[in-house]
């Protein structure tokens, strides 16, 4: 999640994004004798094959021509980002995320700005229910959010502490999105807190996610309409699929 982030894009914001980081069926083409007739019915068309779940997850994301000026145009976490063993995607206020073991493929991309600002997203695939379960994790870990620093489940990574603000919700997002501005303190010396958006959003059993670090007045919008473009990116990689949260 939010702790690779902050390893991939600029000095400072970097120590955050650290810490917060088909079947098929075989027929028998008999022949007969007998003519084809208008009462007879044609073999169907096969259905087209349905994507991975990586390649959902390929499909869905932030791209360069959707960011802002300013921003670098090269992803930050290149083939790392679509690793899932030794990443996490769930770890904020030290809760505890089973669903983190569900996940079958993910895709993650991070752009920065030469003024720290960083952008990413995040999409990952579940076994079936998991991406219900993981979302369900993530409410209930924001809801009883400790007012205090929280360790990683990152090893060697800074406590942190999380300060949630609820945003209000899109009609095209998918339905039952969890948005929320964040203040991120990490338990070093200076103190300096990082400002930020997340929007997390579900579709059958995929999720997607926007991490937006760009100052407190900036990111809440520049989450939400990126929040809007993964929606419409979701639905069009997994067509058959429904909003689940």
């Amino acid at each position: 999640m939010t702790r690779h982030l902050l390893r991939a894009v600029g000095a400072c914001t970097c120590m955050l994004l650290v810490a917060l980081s088909g079947c098929s069926s075989d027929s028998d083409d008999a022949t007969t004798d007998r003519p084809v007739t208008a009462s007879q019915t044609s073999e169907p068309e096969p259905e087209p094959e349905q994507a991975t779940d990586a390649e959902v997850t390929l499909a869905v994301e932030v791209r360069p021509e959707d960011l802002p000026r300013g921003f670098g145009t090269t992803n930050q976490f290149g083939e790392k980002g679509d690793l899932v063993d030794g990443y996490v995607t769930l770890d904020v206020c030290g809760g505890t995320f089973p669903s983190e073991a569900l996940r079958t493929a993910r895709h993650q991309v991070a752009f920065g700005a030469r003024n720290g600002d960083s952008i990413s997203t995040e999409t990952v695939a579940y076994e079936p229910g998991g991406a219900d379960q993981a979302m369900a994790e993530l409410r209930s870990a924001i809801a009883n959010c400790p007012r205090g620093f929280v360790n990683s489940s990152v090893e060697g990574q800074l406590d942190l502490k999380f300060r949630y603000e609820e945003l209000p919700q899109e009609a095209d997002w998918q339905d039952g999105a969890v948005a929320v501005r964040v203040t991120i303190t990490p338990s070093n010396r200076n103190g300096r807190s990082f400002p930020g958006a997340l929007i997390y959003q579900t579709r059958g059993d995929v999720m997607t996610a926007a991490y937006v670090f760009a100052g407190a007045e900036k990111s809440g919008k520049l989450a939400a309409r990126i929040a809007s473009l993964l929606s419409k990116r979701l639905e069009t990689a997994s067509p058959g699929a429904t909003a689940t949260s």
